[in-house]
C-alpha cells in the first residue's frame, strides 16, 4: 500500500524538482554535481527566464541544506557520548590557552619533552595533557574549555544507530513548488557558444533531476 502511495505522489509530481538531502548534498557541496550545476549557472545568461528559475532554484537549494545540516547535527549530538555535565564530547578538540599561559605552556611543554628519561624532572603521570590542563581556560565549574572540532564521540552501538537514523534524513524528499526547468537543444547550443568548457552529456546527467533538456 505504502509502495502504491508512492507511485502516485511521483505520478502527480513527475514535473516538479524533488530532491533528497542527498541530491541537495551534492548540489552543494565540492562534488562534480555542483561543478555541473556552477557552469549551468554561469552559462545561462543568455536566457533571463532561466536564470530566474536557477536563481530561485539556489535559494530553495540553499533553504533545504541548511535544515538537513541542522537535522545531522542535531541527530550526531544526539547519538554522541555525554561528560558527567551532559555536555557532548568531541574527539580531538583544542585546549584554549590565554597569552600569558600560552607562554608558560609551551615552555613547560618544552622542558617535559627534553626531559631525560633516566633523570625524569616531572612527576609520575605527568603527560602534555595534564600539562595543558594546568595552563588552558576554564570554564565557571573548573573544567577545561576546548575548541570543539567537528568529530564527536560515539561508542560502536551508537554510531551505528546514528547511521540508521543518518540514512533516513538524507533519504527525505522535498517537493519544491515549481517544475522543472526546461532547456531546449537549441538554447542548449547558446549558452555554449563561445565557451571554453561546454555543458557535457554526463553533466547534463547529472541535472536530470532539475532540468529537462528536450530537442527543438
Amino acid at each position: 500500500m505504502e509502495e502504491k502511495k508512492e507511485a502516485v505522489a511521483e505520478e502527480i509530481n513527475k514535473n516538479r524538482i524533488v530532491l533528497t538531502n542527498m541530491d541537495v548534498m551534492m548540489l552543494s557541496q565540492q562534488t562534480n554535481v555542483k561543478n555541473a550545476f556552477d557552469k549551468l549557472s554561469n552559462y545561462a545568461s543568455i536566457s533571463g527566464k532561466v536564470q530566474y528559475w536557477l536563481y530561485r532554484l539556489q535559494k530553495r537549494i540553499a533553504s533545504q541544506f541548511k535544515s538537513s545540516d541542522e537535522a545531522r547535527i542535531k541527530l550526531a549530538k544526539d547519538f554522541a557520548e555525554k561528560d558527567e555535565d551532559g555536555e557532548v564530547i568531541y574527539i580531538d578538540g583544542q585546549y584554549q590557552f590565554d597569552p600569558g599561559q600560552q607562554k608558560l605552556y609551551d615552555e613547560e611543554i618544552k622542558d617535559f619533552k627534553d626531559t631525560n628519561p633516566d633523570k625524569p624532572a616531572f612527576k609520575k603521570g605527568t603527560t602534555e595533557d595534564t600539562i595543558a590542563q594546568k595552563y588552558c581556560r576554564k570554564n565557571e565549574k573548573g573544567k577545561p574549555i576546548k575548541v570543539n572540532t567537528n568529530m564527536l564521540k560515539l561508542t560502536p552501538e551508537s554510531q551505528d544507530k546514528f547511521n540508521e537514523a543518518y540514512t533516513e534524513l538524507i533519504e527525505d524528499k522535498e517537493v519544491y513548488p515549481f517544475d522543472k526547468i526546461i532547456i531546449s537543444s537549441v538554447l542548449l547550443e547558446k549558452m555554449n557558444a563561445g565557451k571554453p568548457s561546454p555543458i557535457t552529456v554526463s553533466e547534463m546527467i547529472m541535472l536530470d533531476k532539475i532540468v529537462d533538456f528536450t530537442e527543438g
